[in-house]
């Protein structure tokens, strides 16, 4: 309790104390006359502001140590530093990008979000690198927003062979855009408070798209493309295992190649279940994925198949409980995932479906969707699919895949119904009571 009566003046002291990250105190004390309620609401009050405060601190004690870092990092001595940093003429967004934000990225930003970053500074400097940053305003932002709308992916990146790459869309979504902007936004606010510039123009993002079409693939297109996995088991040995496993649970590819042994669970329900943590960033510590540790997770049910697939893998790789399932490095070669190390290729899946003979675009992702249709094709509730899949709100289920629902599916039988006349529908007990009439 932080708060007590004075008996002399017959009123109560509330006092607050706590600790910020940089060691400083931060005290409060108010006395209030009224009752020991009040009491209670001001230490409520004053503890919330107090705690407020400490964030504040604690925010700015950070930006300092990142600060720090990157000035030893950059080899920039701050007893030599001038008073302000900023030039009498900006560096071009294209100078600031490469130089300053590169030192910047490099020490808050782990392996994964720098290869990703790296297309988006590519992006930045073609549309707007040789703006000075002071001219980087809404209009240029726009701009940018529109050419990426209206041109598309571009090639940055040679192959070995010194080609481009091919982009592998013709279309940016309206979530590929966004992360564009959002990187800009980040350099842009780094330039302000380091007075680059005086102000960081918003940035405005692109409404969520969630009208993207699902294609998930046929059971002939899944079964084409099971035949000619084993052509590329010298590659990939557990090519087949890893789409069928992929097929028959929903798992997201950075789930499916940083599960372990650990788990599975061959005697939970009658054919057992994988246990998937929720947050599924994950990075390679060792050269092995790593996934954090958190107390939220849920549970996918092996289906009959899926427990058959598992139980021989288990007799075919290393089955310790910190083995992977399927043996991989960052998920490659099957699927490239964000932590698969630098040059390490795609993975052999869409070679697989090319020689499959598919025109359709089917990535990975794509099984998942299968996943997820088949279920609701056999009547497993959409609440429950949500779970599985491991959806943070069953409104993005239903958003995706809600026409494959067996209330979707139903709404033709209920058009017929509305062809009847009102007389002819049975009323139910409880609008007979509300017309009048008491149940018989």
């Amino acid at each position: 309790m932080s708060f007590y009566q004075d008996q002399k003046t017959r009123t109560w002291v509330v006092q607050i104390q706590r600790t910020a990250p940089d060691g400083q105190k931060i005290r409060r004390c108010q006395r209030t006359p009224g009752s020991r309620d009040d009491a209670m609401a001001l230490d409520k009050r004053m503890l919330k502001e107090v705690e407020a405060e400490v964030r504040t601190i604690g925010k700015k004690h950070q930006h300092e140590k990142e600060k720090k870092a990157a000035e030893k990092v950059l080899g920039i001595d701050p007893s030599r530093a001038t008073k302000h940093n900023a030039r009498k003429t900006p560096p071009t967004l294209r100078e600031y990008l490469l130089g300053r934000w590169a030192s910047h990225a490099a020490v808050v930003q782990g392996a994964t979000t720098l290869r990703t970053t790296r297309s988006h500074v590519a992006y930045l400097c073609f549309y707007l690198g040789d703006l000075r940053l002071d001219e980087v305003d809404q209009a240029a932002v726009a701009k940018l927003r529109e050419g990426l709308l209206t041109n598309g992916p571009q090639s940055f990146f040679a192959k070995k062979d010194g080609t481009l790459r091919k982009p592998r869309t013709t279309t940016f979504s309206s979530t590929s855009v966004n992360r564009i902007l959002a990187t800009l936004a980040a350099a842009l606010q780094l330039a302000e408070r380091e007075d680059f510039i005086h102000k960081a123009p918003p940035v405005d993002l692109l409404p969520k798209d969630d009208s993207q079409p699902i294609y998930p693939p046929t059971d002939a297109e899944l079964s084409d493309i099971l035949k000619t996995a084993p052509l590329f088991t010298d590659a990939a040995p557990f090519m087949v295992e890893a789409i069928e496993l992929a097929a028959e649970t929903g798992m997201r590819a950075g789930e499916q190649f940083t599960r372990t042994w650990a788990c599975i669970d061959f005697k939970i329900g009658e054919t057992g279940a994988i246990k998937v943590e929720r947050q599924m960033k994950v990075k390679l510590v060792d050269g092995r994925p790593w996934t954090p540790k958190y107390k939220k997770s849920r549970i996918i049910p092996l289906t009959p198949r899926a427990r058959q697939l598992l139980l021989s893998l288990r007799d075919r790789v290393p089955s310790r409980p910190d083995d992977p399932i399927i043996p991989s490095s960052g998920g490659c070669p099957y699927v490239r995932l964000e932590a698969a190390p630098d040059k390490s290729g795609i993975g052999y899946f869409p070679q697989v479906v090319e020689a499959a003979g598919i025109s359709s675009d089917i990535c990975w992702r794509n099984l998942r969707h299968y996943f997820a249709v088949r279920a609701l094709l056999a009547g497993v509730p959409i609440a429950v699919v949500s779970a599985w899949l491991g959806h943070s709100d069953v409104n993005l289920t239903v958003k995706r895949y809600g026409r494959w629902a067996a209330e979707a599916r139903e709404q033709w039988q209920w058009a017929k119904k509305m062809g009847a006349p009102i007389e002819a529908i049975p009323q139910r007990p409880s609008q007979a009571v509300l017309d009048g009439d008491q149940p018989g």
